[in-house]
Protein backbone atom coordinates (compact mmCIF):
# COMPACT_ATOMS: atom_id res chain seq x y z
CA UNK A 1 0.00 0.00 0.00
CA UNK A 2 1.24 3.50 -0.85
CA UNK A 3 2.44 5.79 2.47
CA UNK A 4 -0.33 8.15 3.42
CA UNK A 5 -3.30 6.24 1.90
CA UNK A 6 -5.90 4.76 4.40
CA UNK A 7 -7.30 1.76 4.44
CA UNK A 8 -11.08 1.99 3.78
CA UNK A 9 -9.57 4.25 0.90
CA UNK A 10 -7.32 1.38 -0.44
CA UNK A 11 -10.62 -1.19 -0.26
CA UNK A 12 -12.82 0.99 -2.00
CA UNK A 13 -9.93 2.09 -4.76
CA UNK A 14 -8.77 -1.56 -5.33
CA UNK A 15 -12.52 -2.42 -6.68
CA UNK A 16 -13.22 0.85 -8.11
CA UNK A 17 -10.09 2.36 -10.14
CA UNK A 18 -6.37 1.49 -10.07
CA UNK A 19 -5.39 5.21 -9.73
CA UNK A 20 -3.67 4.78 -6.38
CA UNK A 21 -2.05 1.38 -7.43
CA UNK A 22 0.91 0.03 -7.66
CA UNK A 23 2.13 -1.91 -11.23
CA UNK A 24 1.91 -4.92 -9.16
CA UNK A 25 -1.17 -4.74 -7.58
CA UNK A 26 -3.15 -3.48 -11.17
CA UNK A 27 -1.43 -7.12 -12.63
CA UNK A 28 -2.30 -9.02 -9.79
CA UNK A 29 -6.25 -7.50 -10.27
CA UNK A 30 -6.14 -7.92 -14.22
CA UNK A 31 -5.07 -11.67 -12.87
CA UNK A 32 -8.10 -11.99 -10.32
CA UNK A 33 -10.68 -10.55 -12.92
CA UNK A 34 -9.44 -12.76 -15.85
CA UNK A 35 -9.96 -15.97 -13.29
CA UNK A 36 -13.03 -15.22 -12.53
CA UNK A 37 -14.08 -14.61 -15.81
CA UNK A 38 -13.00 -17.90 -17.16
CA UNK A 39 -14.60 -19.72 -13.90
CA UNK A 40 -18.05 -18.08 -15.02
CA UNK A 41 -17.73 -19.25 -18.46
CA UNK A 42 -16.78 -23.04 -17.53
CA UNK A 43 -20.00 -22.88 -14.92
CA UNK A 44 -22.22 -21.84 -17.83
CA UNK A 45 -20.35 -24.42 -20.62
CA UNK A 46 -21.07 -27.30 -17.31
CA UNK A 47 -24.69 -26.21 -17.45
CA UNK A 48 -25.06 -26.53 -20.91
CA UNK A 49 -23.00 -30.01 -21.34
CA UNK A 50 -24.59 -33.55 -20.28
CA UNK A 51 -22.04 -36.55 -19.98
CA UNK A 52 -23.21 -40.05 -20.26
CA UNK A 53 -20.87 -42.84 -19.47
CA UNK A 54 -21.35 -45.78 -22.34
CA UNK A 55 -20.54 -48.79 -20.08
CA UNK A 56 -20.21 -52.59 -20.84
CA UNK A 57 -18.30 -55.85 -21.25
CA UNK A 58 -16.08 -55.97 -24.26
CA UNK A 59 -17.47 -57.07 -27.76
CA UNK A 60 -20.56 -55.32 -26.60
CA UNK A 61 -20.71 -52.79 -29.80
CA UNK A 62 -19.56 -49.88 -28.14
CA UNK A 63 -17.69 -48.72 -30.78
CA UNK A 64 -20.37 -49.24 -33.35
CA UNK A 65 -22.69 -47.48 -31.19
CA UNK A 66 -20.91 -44.35 -30.91
CA UNK A 67 -19.97 -44.57 -34.55
CA UNK A 68 -23.63 -44.52 -35.70
CA UNK A 69 -24.34 -42.66 -32.89
CA UNK A 70 -22.66 -39.70 -34.30
CA UNK A 71 -23.53 -40.62 -38.20
CA UNK A 72 -27.20 -39.82 -37.00
CA UNK A 73 -25.93 -36.53 -36.08
CA UNK A 74 -24.24 -35.94 -39.25
CA UNK A 75 -20.76 -35.76 -37.74
CA UNK A 76 -18.00 -37.22 -40.28
CA UNK A 77 -16.47 -40.11 -38.15
CA UNK A 78 -14.21 -41.43 -41.32
CA UNK A 79 -12.52 -38.57 -43.15
CA UNK A 80 -10.96 -39.94 -46.58
CA UNK A 81 -7.56 -39.23 -44.95
CA UNK A 82 -8.29 -41.75 -42.37
CA UNK A 83 -9.30 -44.88 -44.75
CA UNK A 84 -6.01 -46.19 -45.61
CA UNK A 85 -5.18 -46.25 -41.77
CA UNK A 86 -8.25 -48.87 -41.62
CA UNK A 87 -7.34 -51.10 -44.30
CA UNK A 88 -4.39 -52.34 -42.41
CA UNK A 89 -6.97 -53.14 -39.08
CA UNK A 90 -9.02 -55.11 -41.78
CA UNK A 91 -6.44 -57.00 -43.01
CA UNK A 92 -5.28 -57.72 -39.69
CA UNK A 93 -8.89 -58.84 -38.49
CA UNK A 94 -9.20 -61.33 -41.87
CA UNK A 95 -6.28 -63.02 -40.86
CA UNK A 96 -7.48 -62.85 -36.76
CA UNK A 97 -10.26 -64.51 -37.72
CA UNK A 98 -8.56 -67.26 -39.79
CA UNK A 99 -5.79 -67.52 -36.23
CA UNK A 100 -8.73 -68.53 -34.04
CA UNK A 101 -10.90 -71.00 -36.29
CA UNK A 102 -7.25 -72.54 -37.44
CA UNK A 103 -6.27 -72.84 -33.49
CA UNK A 104 -10.09 -74.16 -32.75
CA UNK A 105 -9.57 -76.52 -34.94
CA UNK A 106 -7.20 -78.07 -33.08
CA UNK A 107 -8.74 -77.60 -29.65
CA UNK A 108 -12.21 -79.00 -31.00
CA UNK A 109 -10.14 -81.80 -32.69
CA UNK A 110 -11.58 -81.46 -35.58
CA UNK A 111 -10.47 -82.96 -39.30
CA UNK A 112 -9.91 -80.42 -42.41
CA UNK A 113 -11.84 -82.48 -45.22
CA UNK A 114 -9.22 -81.74 -47.38
CA UNK A 115 -5.93 -82.59 -45.38
CA UNK A 116 -3.90 -80.42 -47.55
CA UNK A 117 -5.59 -77.30 -45.71
CA UNK A 118 -3.74 -78.24 -42.60
CA UNK A 119 -0.73 -76.61 -44.16
CA UNK A 120 -2.33 -73.40 -44.88
CA UNK A 121 -3.88 -73.67 -41.84
CA UNK A 122 0.16 -73.95 -39.95
CA UNK A 123 0.24 -70.53 -42.15
CA UNK A 124 -1.98 -68.54 -39.67
CA UNK A 125 -0.78 -69.70 -36.06
CA UNK A 126 2.85 -68.90 -37.27
CA UNK A 127 2.03 -65.27 -38.77
CA UNK A 128 2.63 -62.32 -36.69
CA UNK A 129 -0.85 -60.46 -36.77
CA UNK A 130 0.92 -57.44 -35.62
CA UNK A 131 2.88 -57.07 -38.89
CA UNK A 132 -0.06 -57.46 -41.29
CA UNK A 133 0.16 -54.60 -43.71
CA UNK A 134 -1.67 -55.77 -46.37
CA UNK A 135 -3.46 -59.28 -48.04
CA UNK A 136 -1.58 -60.79 -50.82
CA UNK A 137 -2.75 -63.26 -53.76
CA UNK A 138 -1.22 -66.32 -51.80
CA UNK A 139 -3.00 -65.03 -48.60
CA UNK A 140 -6.20 -64.94 -50.05
CA UNK A 141 -6.26 -67.97 -52.34
CA UNK A 142 -5.24 -69.99 -48.42
CA UNK A 143 -8.09 -68.20 -46.91
CA UNK A 144 -11.00 -69.18 -49.74
CA UNK A 145 -9.68 -72.92 -49.14
CA UNK A 146 -9.51 -72.95 -45.71
CA UNK A 147 -13.32 -70.77 -45.38
CA UNK A 148 -14.88 -73.55 -48.16
CA UNK A 149 -13.37 -75.96 -46.00
CA UNK A 150 -16.34 -78.58 -44.57
CA UNK A 151 -13.95 -78.98 -41.20
CA UNK A 152 -13.44 -75.19 -40.83
CA UNK A 153 -17.68 -74.95 -41.70
CA UNK A 154 -18.60 -77.62 -38.66
CA UNK A 155 -15.87 -75.50 -36.50
CA UNK A 156 -17.55 -72.31 -37.55
CA UNK A 157 -20.76 -73.41 -36.68
CA UNK A 158 -19.30 -74.39 -32.75
CA UNK A 159 -18.11 -71.09 -32.72
CA UNK A 160 -19.91 -70.78 -29.21
CA UNK A 161 -17.02 -72.93 -27.82
CA UNK A 162 -13.99 -69.96 -28.76
CA UNK A 163 -13.67 -66.68 -28.90
CA UNK A 164 -14.35 -65.70 -32.87
CA UNK A 165 -15.09 -61.82 -33.75
CA UNK A 166 -19.12 -61.40 -35.02
CA UNK A 167 -17.29 -59.91 -38.52
CA UNK A 168 -16.05 -63.21 -39.59
CA UNK A 169 -18.64 -64.15 -41.80
CA UNK A 170 -18.92 -60.42 -43.08
CA UNK A 171 -15.01 -60.32 -43.63
CA UNK A 172 -14.49 -63.75 -45.64
CA UNK A 173 -17.90 -63.12 -47.70
CA UNK A 174 -15.99 -59.84 -48.94
CA UNK A 175 -12.63 -61.17 -48.98
CA UNK A 176 -12.29 -60.39 -52.54
CA UNK A 177 -13.39 -56.86 -52.60
CA UNK A 178 -11.27 -56.19 -49.54
CA UNK A 179 -7.91 -57.80 -51.45
CA UNK A 180 -8.05 -55.62 -54.27
CA UNK A 181 -4.94 -53.71 -54.74
CA UNK A 182 -6.95 -50.23 -54.59
CA UNK A 183 -9.10 -51.62 -51.71
CA UNK A 184 -10.35 -48.47 -49.75
CA UNK A 185 -12.54 -49.33 -46.02
CA UNK A 186 -16.25 -48.45 -47.09
CA UNK A 187 -18.16 -47.23 -43.75
CA UNK A 188 -19.17 -50.75 -42.96
CA UNK A 189 -15.67 -52.18 -43.27
CA UNK A 190 -14.88 -49.73 -40.45
CA UNK A 191 -17.75 -51.01 -38.37
CA UNK A 192 -16.95 -54.54 -38.53
CA UNK A 193 -13.11 -54.10 -37.33
CA UNK A 194 -12.10 -54.98 -33.56
CA UNK A 195 -11.66 -52.28 -30.98
CA UNK A 196 -8.20 -52.26 -29.26
CA UNK A 197 -7.96 -50.03 -26.08
CA UNK A 198 -10.10 -49.73 -22.64
CA UNK A 199 -11.78 -45.95 -23.20
CA UNK A 200 -12.41 -43.58 -25.73
CA UNK A 201 -14.36 -40.05 -26.05
CA UNK A 202 -16.37 -37.78 -28.01
CA UNK A 203 -18.57 -35.01 -27.93
CA UNK A 204 -21.08 -33.51 -30.04
CA UNK A 205 -24.47 -30.42 -30.02
CA UNK A 206 -27.24 -31.51 -29.85
CA UNK A 207 -29.98 -28.63 -29.45
CA UNK A 208 -27.76 -25.86 -27.72
CA UNK A 209 -26.42 -29.03 -25.48
CA UNK A 210 -22.92 -30.73 -25.63
CA UNK A 211 -23.45 -34.26 -25.21
CA UNK A 212 -19.85 -35.68 -24.20
CA UNK A 213 -20.11 -39.50 -24.48
CA UNK A 214 -17.33 -41.36 -22.82
CA UNK A 215 -16.86 -45.06 -23.55
CA UNK A 216 -15.43 -47.27 -20.40
CA UNK A 217 -14.70 -50.95 -21.38
CA UNK A 218 -13.49 -53.40 -18.96
CA UNK A 219 -14.19 -57.57 -17.07
CA UNK A 220 -16.10 -57.70 -14.10
CA UNK A 221 -13.07 -57.69 -12.28
CA UNK A 222 -11.44 -54.59 -13.21
CA UNK A 223 -15.03 -52.52 -12.40
CA UNK A 224 -14.38 -51.80 -8.61
CA UNK A 225 -11.09 -49.96 -9.95
CA UNK A 226 -12.04 -47.66 -12.67
CA UNK A 227 -15.66 -47.17 -11.55
CA UNK A 228 -14.78 -44.44 -8.94
CA UNK A 229 -13.16 -42.45 -11.57
CA UNK A 230 -16.51 -41.91 -13.59
CA UNK A 231 -18.91 -40.08 -11.06
CA UNK A 232 -20.74 -37.42 -11.83
CA UNK A 233 -22.34 -38.52 -14.54
CA UNK A 234 -25.93 -37.07 -15.73
CA UNK A 235 -26.83 -40.69 -17.72
CA UNK A 236 -24.97 -44.18 -18.08
CA UNK A 237 -25.51 -46.19 -20.77
CA UNK A 238 -24.90 -49.75 -20.27
CA UNK A 239 -24.83 -52.18 -23.31
CA UNK A 240 -24.71 -55.90 -23.32
CA UNK A 241 -25.05 -58.21 -25.98
CA UNK A 242 -27.96 -60.68 -26.25
CA UNK A 243 -25.77 -62.96 -28.61
CA UNK A 244 -23.18 -64.07 -26.16
CA UNK A 245 -26.14 -66.52 -24.36
CA UNK A 246 -24.09 -69.29 -25.42
CA UNK A 247 -20.59 -67.77 -25.07
CA UNK A 248 -17.52 -68.13 -22.51
CA UNK A 249 -14.97 -66.77 -21.62
CA UNK A 250 -11.73 -67.99 -21.72
CA UNK A 251 -9.74 -66.19 -19.40
CA UNK A 252 -12.20 -66.82 -16.24
CA UNK A 253 -12.22 -70.25 -16.07
CA UNK A 254 -15.34 -70.76 -18.39
CA UNK A 255 -17.67 -68.51 -16.92
CA UNK A 256 -21.01 -67.54 -18.97
CA UNK A 257 -20.03 -64.40 -20.92
CA UNK A 258 -23.60 -63.11 -20.08
CA UNK A 259 -23.50 -64.19 -16.29
CA UNK A 260 -20.17 -61.43 -16.06
CA UNK A 261 -22.23 -58.89 -18.05
CA UNK A 262 -24.79 -59.29 -15.78
CA UNK A 263 -22.73 -58.96 -12.91
CA UNK A 264 -21.14 -55.86 -14.47
CA UNK A 265 -24.59 -54.29 -14.78
CA UNK A 266 -25.39 -55.13 -11.61
CA UNK A 267 -22.11 -53.44 -9.82
CA UNK A 268 -22.49 -50.23 -12.19
CA UNK A 269 -25.91 -49.15 -11.69
CA UNK A 270 -26.13 -50.14 -7.48
CA UNK A 271 -22.38 -48.09 -7.58
CA UNK A 272 -22.94 -45.00 -5.28
CA UNK A 273 -21.21 -43.05 -7.69
CA UNK A 274 -24.39 -43.33 -10.16
CA UNK A 275 -26.62 -42.85 -7.60
CA UNK A 276 -28.45 -39.63 -9.35
CA UNK A 277 -27.26 -40.54 -12.80
CA UNK A 278 -30.24 -41.36 -15.44
CA UNK A 279 -29.81 -45.22 -16.16
CA UNK A 280 -30.25 -47.09 -19.74
CA UNK A 281 -30.21 -50.48 -20.77
CA UNK A 282 -29.34 -51.35 -24.47
CA UNK A 283 -29.63 -55.22 -25.18
CA UNK A 284 -27.67 -55.07 -28.75
CA UNK A 285 -26.90 -57.48 -31.33
CA UNK A 286 -30.58 -58.80 -31.52
CA UNK A 287 -30.02 -59.66 -35.49
CA UNK A 288 -27.03 -62.27 -34.34
CA UNK A 289 -29.20 -63.58 -31.91
CA UNK A 290 -31.79 -64.12 -34.08
CA UNK A 291 -29.82 -66.19 -36.36
CA UNK A 292 -27.85 -68.62 -33.59
CA UNK A 293 -31.47 -69.04 -31.97
CA UNK A 294 -32.11 -71.27 -34.83
CA UNK A 295 -29.03 -73.47 -34.01
CA UNK A 296 -28.10 -73.07 -30.74
CA UNK A 297 -30.96 -73.40 -28.27
CA UNK A 298 -31.10 -71.29 -25.13
CA UNK A 299 -32.45 -74.18 -23.02
CA UNK A 300 -28.88 -75.67 -23.29
CA UNK A 301 -27.50 -72.63 -21.32
CA UNK A 302 -30.41 -71.85 -19.32
CA UNK A 303 -32.14 -75.30 -18.22
CA UNK A 304 -35.29 -72.83 -16.45
CA UNK A 305 -36.15 -71.10 -20.46
CA UNK A 306 -39.61 -72.57 -20.83
CA UNK A 307 -40.33 -70.52 -23.85
CA UNK A 308 -40.44 -71.73 -27.63
CA UNK A 309 -37.73 -72.93 -29.18
CA UNK A 310 -36.17 -71.10 -32.20
CA UNK A 311 -38.28 -68.05 -31.40
CA UNK A 312 -36.06 -64.79 -30.96
CA UNK A 313 -38.35 -62.58 -29.02
CA UNK A 314 -38.88 -65.34 -26.41
CA UNK A 315 -35.23 -65.20 -25.94
CA UNK A 316 -34.93 -61.67 -25.67
CA UNK A 317 -37.60 -60.92 -23.67
CA UNK A 318 -35.89 -63.91 -20.82
CA UNK A 319 -32.43 -62.20 -21.22
CA UNK A 320 -33.78 -58.76 -20.56
CA UNK A 321 -35.54 -60.27 -17.55
CA UNK A 322 -32.26 -61.33 -16.27
CA UNK A 323 -31.14 -58.29 -16.43
CA UNK A 324 -33.91 -56.74 -15.22
CA UNK A 325 -33.88 -58.82 -11.97
CA UNK A 326 -30.19 -57.23 -11.06
CA UNK A 327 -32.11 -53.85 -10.68
CA UNK A 328 -32.76 -55.01 -7.21
CA UNK A 329 -30.22 -54.70 -4.72
CA UNK A 330 -30.00 -57.34 -2.67
CA UNK A 331 -28.39 -55.26 0.66
CA UNK A 332 -31.00 -52.74 0.94
CA UNK A 333 -33.93 -53.97 -1.28
CA UNK A 334 -33.61 -50.55 -3.60
CA UNK A 335 -35.34 -50.71 -6.61
CA UNK A 336 -33.85 -49.08 -9.46
CA UNK A 337 -36.44 -48.43 -12.55
CA UNK A 338 -35.12 -49.46 -16.12
CA UNK A 339 -36.60 -50.05 -19.20
CA UNK A 340 -34.49 -52.61 -21.58
CA UNK A 341 -34.15 -51.67 -25.48
CA UNK A 342 -33.53 -54.00 -28.00
CA UNK A 343 -31.27 -52.99 -30.92
CA UNK A 344 -29.08 -53.58 -33.32
CA UNK A 345 -26.70 -51.34 -33.12
CA UNK A 346 -25.24 -51.89 -37.23
CA UNK A 347 -28.72 -50.51 -38.01
CA UNK A 348 -28.76 -46.60 -38.82
CA UNK A 349 -32.75 -46.99 -38.56
CA UNK A 350 -32.50 -48.10 -35.00
CA UNK A 351 -29.40 -45.68 -33.76
CA UNK A 352 -32.60 -43.12 -34.80
CA UNK A 353 -34.60 -44.42 -32.15
CA UNK A 354 -31.43 -44.47 -29.67
CA UNK A 355 -31.22 -41.35 -30.15
CA UNK A 356 -34.61 -40.16 -29.23
CA UNK A 357 -34.71 -42.81 -26.39
CA UNK A 358 -31.50 -41.06 -24.66
CA UNK A 359 -33.06 -37.54 -25.55
CA UNK A 360 -35.96 -38.08 -23.50
CA UNK A 361 -33.97 -39.99 -20.65
CA UNK A 362 -31.58 -36.44 -20.38
CA UNK A 363 -34.94 -34.49 -20.99
CA UNK A 364 -36.35 -36.22 -17.98
CA UNK A 365 -33.39 -35.81 -15.92
CA UNK A 366 -32.81 -32.53 -16.01
CA UNK A 367 -36.59 -32.14 -15.54
CA UNK A 368 -36.13 -33.97 -12.09
CA UNK A 369 -32.83 -32.32 -11.47
CA UNK A 370 -35.24 -29.04 -11.32
CA UNK A 371 -37.82 -30.22 -9.33
CA UNK A 372 -40.78 -30.16 -12.37
CA UNK A 373 -40.42 -34.14 -12.19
Amino acid sequence: MNPGKTEGCWRWCYKRCSCCLSVEERNAITVHNRINLELGKHKRAERRQIKVLLSGPRKSGKTTFIKHFRIVHDVNVLPEEEKHVYAKRVFQDVFMAMNALTGAMTSLKISYANPQNEMYAQQFQEVDIEQITQLNRMNVEAIHRLWHDRGIKLCYSRRSEYQLSDSTEYLMTNLDRIAATDYIPTYQDVQMIQKFGTSSECSFYVERIIIRIVEISCQKSESQKWINCYEDFDCVIFLASLSEYDQRLEENNGESHIKESLSLFYNTIHSQWFAKSSIILFLNKKDILAEKIQTSDMQTYFPDFQGKRQDAQEAMEYIAEMFMQQAVNVENNNHIHIYPNFICAMDLDDMRKVFNIIKQSILDYNLRRIGVL
